[in-house]
C-alpha cells in the first residue's frame, strides 16, 4: 500500500505537509512546512516526495541553528537555493534593463556579442576544472549579507560555489539571447532551474513600475492620444520620485505629502530647459527654486499631475496593493477666481477684429484658408471648440433639410468630442447662413472634399485646430488687439455671456448647445437625453450680439 505519510491533497493537487518540531515554533512559527508537489497524480507525488522531505529536514537544520544562538549559523542546503535563487533573479534583472535601455539602431550588436562570447569561454572553462575560486568572493559576500558563517570547505557552500558559477554561465546566455532580441529567453541550465523553483516563496512585492504598468494597461484604450501623451509626465515624475522598485505597500502619507511638495515646485516645461539637463527630477526642482524660475499652474498641477498620479493610486487601492491613497485630498488652492482666466471678447473688439484680415470681405470674395474665415464666426455664433470645427466634415452639416444642422460627432478615423455631452447636433445659426456658410458647404461637396475644410488634420497628440489657433493668436497681435487671455476659447466665453442675456445659461438647452454635461444627471439618464432641432432652433436664434455688426459680411 502506497504510503502517503506527510501527503496532502488539495483540489486535486498533491502536496507534501510536516509539522515543525514545536521547539523550533519560535523561528518557524506554528504553521507547518509545506510544497508543492506539482502534479495531481499519486504515483507521481510519491517519487517526488523524497526531495521534498529533504528540503523539510534542511530547513529544519536551518531553524535549529538560528535557535541555538551559541553556535554560529552555518550556511545550510535551504538557504544556499534561495541565495542562488535571490542573487540570479536580481543580477538577471539588472542585465535585462541594461540590455533594454542599450537596445537602438546605433547598438553595436557584433562587438556585444563578441564580448559576451569571451566572458562565456571564461566561465565554461571555470566549470570544467570546478574552478570555485572565481566564484568564492561572490559566494562571501552573499552568506554575509543574509547574516550567515561561510565555510568554503563545508558541502553546502561547495554546492553553493558551483550554482554560482553556472548562474553565470547562465546569465550569460540569457544576455545574449536579448542582444539578439529574445526578451522571451528563460533558463535552461537544470541547476538554477531547480533553485529557482525550490527556493522558498517570497511575498509578492507590488513595486510602483508594476503600478504603473497596470494602471496603464487598464486605461491606455479609453484614453485618447491626447490624454496618453498627458499622463508621461506625471507617471515619469512619480516613478523618479519613488524608484521604479519601491514597493508600494511601503508607501505612506508622509511620502504622499512628499511627492505633493515636489510637484508644486515643478518648473514650467522642465525638460526643455538647459540648466536642468541631465538631473533628476528632485535635483531639477531644487535648481529650478534657486535660479527662481516659473512653476507650474495650479491647474496643471491639480488636473494633470496629481490627476494622473492619484489614478495610479486609487487603481492601486482597488487591486488591493495599498490601503489607501496617499495623496488624497491634497491639491493647490486656485488664487486666480475663474472669471479672470479667460476673458471675452468687448463688443469694439469683435467689431475691429471682424473688419480684418480675411473678413474684409465676404468670403466668396477672398481666397485663403477657409477654417481662418469660418473657424472664428462658427465658435461666436454656435460656440463650438475649435477642434470641433476644424474636424467637420461635410456630411456633418446638412442644409437640405427643414433645419440646417450640423452633428458634432466623434468617428473611428479620429474625429474627438472632449466628452459625450460633446456628441450634439446644432441648428446652423441664422448669421452664418446669411453669410453664406451653407453655400460654402455646397461648394465643397461638389468640390468632391469629404472634410469641410480639406488641409486640416490633427497634430501629434490628436488635438484638432491646432495650427488655427497658433494662427488666431498671432492675427489677434498683428491687429492690435490686445488681451494676454484672448484667444479662440474667448469665443466660447462670449457664447456664454449671449446664452445668459437669453436667460439660457446653466440650463439643459443651454448645456446642450455649449456641449456640456447636463445639471440634472437623474432626468438626463432618461430617454435619448436630446433635444429636437425644433426646439433648439429657437434657441440658437436668440444667441445674438446687439451691437456686433457683421452685415458686410452677408452675401
Amino acid at each position: 500500500m502506497a504510503n502517503k505519510a506527510d501527503l496532502m491533497n488539495r483540489k486535486g493537487r498533491w502536496y507534501f505537509s510536516k509539522a515543525y518540531p514545536k521547539e523550533l515554533w519560535p523561528i518557524t512559527g506554528a504553521s507547518p512546512f509545506r510544497k508543492s508537489l506539482g502534479t495531481s497524480s499519486l504515483p507521481e507525488a510519491l517519487r517526488a516526495k523524497p526531495d521534498a522531505e529533504r528540503l523539510y529536514w534542511s530547513a529544519v537544520d536551518s531553524a535549529k541553528a538560528q535557535l541555538d544562538t551559541s553556535q554560529p549559523r552555518r550556511l545550510t542546503e535551504l538557504e544556499a537555493v534561495g541565495l542562488v535563487a535571490k542573487w540570479f533573479k536580481e543580477e538577471d534583472a539588472e542585465r535585462l534593463e541594461a540590455v533594454a535601455a542599450a537596445h537602438s539602431p546605433l547598438m553595436d550588436i557584433d562587438g556585444a556579442l563578441r564580448e559576451l562570447e569571451g566572458a562565456d569561454g571564461l566561465v565554461r572553462e571555470a566549470i570544467a576544472e570546478n574552478e570555485l575560486r572565481t566564484v568564492l568572493p561572490l559566494a562571501k559576500r552573499l552568506a554575509e549579507e543574509a547574516g550567515l558563517e561561510f565555510d568554503a570547505k563545508a558541502k553546502a557552500s561547495k554546492a553553493f560555489m558551483k550554482a554560482l558559477l553556472r548562474g553565470r554561465r547562465e546569465l550569460l546566455s540569457l544576455e545574449r539571447a536579448r542582444v539578439l532580441g529574445d526578451y522571451g529567453a528563460t533558463p535552461t541550465d537544470p541547476i538554477i532551474r531547480r533553485a529557482l523553483e525550490e527556493a522558498p516563496a517570497a511575498p509578492k512585492v507590488r513595486t510602483i513600475g508594476d503600478l504603473i504598468a497596470g494602471f496603464k494597461a487598464d486605461n491606455i484604450a479609453k484614453w485618447s492620444p491626447a490624454t496618453i501623451k498627458a499622463t508621461e509626465a506625471p507617471l515619469w515624475v512619480l516613478k523618479e520620485y519613488f524608484g521604479a522598485l519601491r514597493d508600494v505597500s511601503t508607501i505612506n502619507r508622509d511620502d504622499g505629502r512628499g511627492l505633493f511638495t515636489l510637484v508644486k515646485g515643478i518648473p514650467t516645461n522642465m525638460t526643455k530647459l538647459k540648466a536642468l539637463r541631465g538631473l533628476s527630477v528632485t535635483e531639477a526642482v531644487a535648481k529650478a527654486a534657486k535660479l527662481e524660475l516659473p512653476t507650474l499652474s495650479p491647474k496643471s498641477i491639480n488636473d494633470t499631475y496629481l490627476a494622473f498620479m492619484k489614478g495610479a493610486f486609487s487603481w492601486g487601492v482597488a487591486e488591493g496593493w495599498l490601503s489607501f491613497n496617499p495623496l488624497d485630498r491634497l491639491s493647490v488652492v486656485e488664487t486666480i477666481d475663474d472669471a479672470d482666466k479667460r476673458s471675452p471678447f468687448t463688443t469694439a473688439q469683435l467689431n475691429a477684429l471682424f473688419r480684418s484680415g480675411p473678413w474684409q470681405f465676404p468670403r466668396d470674395k477672398m481666397e485663403g484658408d477657409p477654417l481662418r474665415y469660418w473657424g472664428p464666426l462658427v465658435a461666436l455664433f454656435q460656440g463650438m471648440r475649435r477642434g470641433e470645427i476644424a474636424q467637420l466634415d461635410v456630411v456633418d452639416v446638412e442644409g437640405d433639410g427643414n433645419i440646417p444642422a450640423i452633428h458634432v460627432s466623434p468617428s473611428k478615423d479620429g474625429k474627438r468630442v472632449k466628452s459625450a455631452a460633446g456628441r450634439r447636433v446644432l441648428p446652423v445659426h441664422p448669421e452664418l447662413v446669411r453669410m453664406g456658410f451653407l453655400a460654402f458647404v455646397e461648394g465643397q461637396r461638389r468640390a468632391g472634399h469629404s472634410q469641410l475644410f480639406p488641409d486640416e488634420s490633427p497634430n501629434s497628440a490628436g488635438h484638432w485646430g491646432d495650427l488655427l489657433g497658433k494662427w488666431f493668436a498671432a492675427h489677434l497681435k498683428a491687429t492690435g488687439i490686445k488681451g494676454t487671455k484672448l484667444g479662440m476659447h474667448s469665443f466660447r466665453h462670449n457664447f456664454e455671456d449671449a446664452l445668459r442675456a437669453a436667460n439660457l445659461s446653466q440650463t439643459p438647452i443651454g448645456q446642450e448647445l455649449a456641449g456640456r454635461a447636463k445639471t440634472d444627471k437623474v432626468s438626463g439618464g432618461y430617454g435619448t437625453g436630446r433635444y429636437d432641432l425644433e426646439t433648439l432652433k429657437p434657441a440658437v436664434e436668440s444667441i445674438r450680439y446687439h451691437e456686433v455688426d457683421l452685415k458686410h459680411l452677408y452675401v
